[in-house]
């Protein structure tokens, strides 16, 4: 499933780009991140994963997803992340 997010919470929905489906963000596991500057020098960084709470639904699918995230800047440097979701699709 590929997701897009209208907002920048975060626990924001993630919407399916190909049908209605929604996926709410429960917890969300490490996130590691590298910023490689113009001149080619690295800097990663590893955040801790975070939790809602007692967000666990009665009545959704629960689903574990990973995404990543890259873009490179105008002058030349670049960033890139990758992390893990866990969350649920609700009435599933």
């Amino acid at each position: 499933m590929t997701c897009r997010v209208n907002g920048n919470g975060n626990f924001t929905a993630a919407h399916a780009v190909d049908s209605n489906t929604v996926l709410i963000p429960i917890a969300f596991g490490p996130f590691t991140s590298t910023f490689t500057d113009s001149a080619g020098a690295t800097t990663t960084s590893v955040d801790p994963g975070i939790a809602k709470g007692n967000s666990i639904p009665r009545n959704g699918k629960i689903q574990d997803c990973e995404y990543s995230v890259s873009f490179t800047f105008p002058d030349g440097s670049r960033f890139s992340g990758s992390g893990s979701v866990t969350g649920f699709i609700p009435g599933h």
